[in-house]
């Protein structure tokens, strides 16, 4: 269940958002590598489909899909679904997750990604965000960043008539990212955010809260971070890449850490096709370590 409650936060925060954000293209001279991921080599494939699945060690388990499309030359739309099971002593949390963004790249070595995404179960807790990110692509460096901003509604108990009460809170977000990839078949990307929110979080850490919201929303609640911070470093051989990525969260609730350590490795060697795996371990300061595997399959065409 920790897996799922950390990335839902990740996924909020953009920091393992999907395929495409974490294998980011590289540049010019090192296309062919990466040839389904560059936007500019892309115009070759003009739609793209990926799915992944995950299972957490506590019988967790993660669905999503996405397709891309090339409007005109510079341009791409995506939307994308999921669901997601996450197992809890009162029952389970099944929040579904809807994703629409629009990337360019009609600005030279700069590229802009706007996107919406809804993720939660609804009477539960739900949250919206909308992020906006730009890319600069160097000879020896990239950097990535901008704005996020999220709406967040979390629901208590139903009453004995069956209605409910709604808590609103909005937040707001910078994200950046600073990548080195001037040695030889190697990237190093470190990337972080601090978050604000317009109320007070830390009274939701008070046991006599669980009379007021159910257990679902107030684990789900853990998603919201104060920061995140992560380090990764990749190495490519031929047509594979093995990256290994250290992640460190900390609660907007109760302000816990948690360290989350990936090991991926992705294989680009077709046009068409790409598949890649992941196996990660989380280790929160307070509580049970948990592991989970995940497996993308990415199919492009014309």
């Amino acid at each position: 269940m920790l897996r799922f409650v950390t990335c839902a936060a990740l996924v909020f925060a953009g920091a393992t958002a999907s395929v495409r954000a974490q294998e980011q293209p590289l540049p010019e001279g090192d296309e062919a590598f990466w040839e389904f991921l560059d936007y500019s080599a892309k115009q070759r494939s003009t739609k793209t489909l990926w799915v992944e699945g995950s299972h957490e060690s506590t019988d967790g388990q993660d669905y999503y899909a996405e397709f891309d499309l090339a409007l005109a030359s510079g341009y791409w739309f995506m939307i994308g679904a999921g669901k997601s099971r996450i197992p809890l002593d009162e029952g389970s949390f099944e929040p579904d997750r809807y994703f629409v963004g629009g990337s360019t790249r009609r600005f030279g070595a700069t590229r802009l990604d706007f996107s919406y995404l809804y993720w939660g179960e609804s009477r539960q807790l739900v949250t919206q965000t909308l992020s906006v990110a730009a890319d600069w692509w160097g000879k020896n460096w990239s950097v990535r960043g901008g704005p996020q901003f999220r709406a967040i509604d979390l629901f208590t108990r139903p009453r004995d008539d069956g209605s409910q009460r709604e808590l609103n809170v909005s937040s707001r977000a910078l994200e950046a990212w600073v990548g080195f990839h001037g040695l030889r078949n190697w990237e190093f990307i470190v990337g972080g955010a601090r978050y604000r929110y317009s109320r007070d979080l830390t009274p939701l850490s008070r046991p006599i809260v669980s009379r007021a919201f159910s257990a679902q929303a107030l684990t789900l609640a853990y998603s919201f971070l104060d920061r995140w911070g992560s380090v990764e470093a990749a190495y490519r051989i031929g047509s594979t890449r093995l990256s290994l990525k250290g992640i460190r969260t900390r609660s907007a609730i109760d302000f816990t850490d948690t360290s989350v350590a990936t090991f991926t490795v992705g294989w680009f060697g077709h046009r068409e096709f790409f598949v890649s795996g992941e196996a990660g371990r989380v280790a929160p300061e307070f509580g049970e370590l948990s592991t989970y595997a995940t497996l993308r399959l990415g199919y492009s065409w014309q």
